[in-house]
C-alpha cells in the first residue's frame, strides 16, 4: 500500500538530502515537478549548506521565483517567506491572504489556522530560522502550505520539561493531542502546541491532512492516521498541510 503524497513528498527530500556529499551539490536535475513539502526542506537545506543546485529545465524558473521570496498580488504561491524573530517588523501571515479564498475553508479559518501555526513556532522552537511555503492548485483543488523551523524540535523539547517517549513519533502525538511543557497553575487551562486545534479543524472536520516531521518521528493524518520513524534527523519541525476545497464553519470546532 503506497503512502500518502504528503509523507512521499518528504521522503523524496529525505532521499535528496542523504545523497548530498563533499562536492556541495544538490543535484535536483530528475525531478520535474515539486510540492512545497519536498521544496521547502531543500530550499532551507541550500541556503544553509551554502549548495550549489543544478536543476530540471521544467522547474528552473519556478524555483528561481519562489527562492527570490517576492509575493505577488493575485499569484498562486507564496514564495520562501521568512519568519521574522521580531514579529513587530513584520507580519509573517501578510504575504498569505491574497490565497485565502472561500473555495478552501474561508478567510476565517485559513487565518486562524496560519495564526495558530505562526504562534506554535515562536512559542517553542527558538528558532533560528522559519519559513513559510505555500502553492494553490486549483485544477487539482487543494492548497498545499509548509511551515518549517529549525529551532528546538517537539520531542528534545519534551525532554528538556523531563518529558521522555520511546519514539519520537510519541512526543508528535502528545503535541497535537495538546500535551503542554508550560508551568500552569489550579484553574489555568493547559495550552499545549496549538496543532490539535488544526488537527480537529481541517483533518476532523473533512477538509484536510496534516503532516507534522520533528527530530525521527513523523505522524500523518486525514481520515486514518499514521505515525512512521523515520531513518534521517530533521533538525527541528516541519508542519505541512493539504487543504481541499469546500467550505469550513471552523466555530463548530473551537
Amino acid at each position: 500500500m503506497n503512502d500518502p503524497p504528503l509523507i512521499e513528498n518528504y521522503v523524496t527530500y529525505s532521499e535528496i538530502r542523504s545523497r548530498v556529499n563533499d562536492n556541495r551539490m544538490l543535484d535536483l536535475r530528475q525531478y520535474s515537478w515539486f510540492y512545497p513539502t519536498t521544496l521547502l526542506p531543500l530550499f532551507h537545506l541550500k541556503k544553509t549548506k551554502s549548495l550549489r543546485c543544478e536543476l530540471h529545465p521544467r522547474v528552473k524558473h519556478y524555483f528561481e521565483v519562489m527562492e527570490q521570496g517576492n509575493p505577488g498580488k493575485g499569484k498562486t504561491y507564496i514564495p520562501f517567506v521568512e519568519l521574522l524573530h521580531d514579529r513587530s517588523e513584520r507580519d509573517p501571515l501578510k504575504y498569505v491572504y491574497d490565497l485565502l479564498d472561500k473555495s478552501y475553508g474561508g478567510k476565517d479559518a485559513l487565518c486562524f489556522l496560519l495564526s495558530e501555526l505562526t504562534d506554535n513556532i515562536y512559542q517553542h522552537s527558538k528558532f533560528t530560522s522559519a519559513y513559510i511555503l505555500a502553492q494553490k492548485y486549483p485544477k487539482k483543488g487543494f492548497i498545499e502550505i509548509c511551515f518549517l523551523d529549525d529551532g528546538v524540535s517537539i520531542p528534545q523539547n519534551f525532554e528538556n520539561h523531563d518529558y521522555y517517549f520511546e519514539y519520537d513519533s510519541e512526543a508528535i502525538i502528545q503535541a497535537i493531542n495538546g500535551k503542554s511543557t508550560k508551568v500552569t497553575y489550579p484553574g489555568d487551562p493547559e495550552r499545549g502546541y496549538g496543532l490539535n486545534n488544526i488537527l480537529k479543524i481541517f483533518v476532523e472536520g473533512g477538509k484536510g491532512e496534516l503532516l507534522v516531521v520533528s527530530r525521527k518521528g513523523a505522524f500523518y493524518k486525514s481520515q486514518d492516521a499514521k505515525m512512521y520513524e523515520l531513518g534521517n534527523e530533521f533538525q527541528g519541525t516541519l508542519v505541512s498541510l493539504r487543504i481541499h476545497e469546500g467550505k469550513l464553519n471552523i466555530y463548530k470546532y473551537i
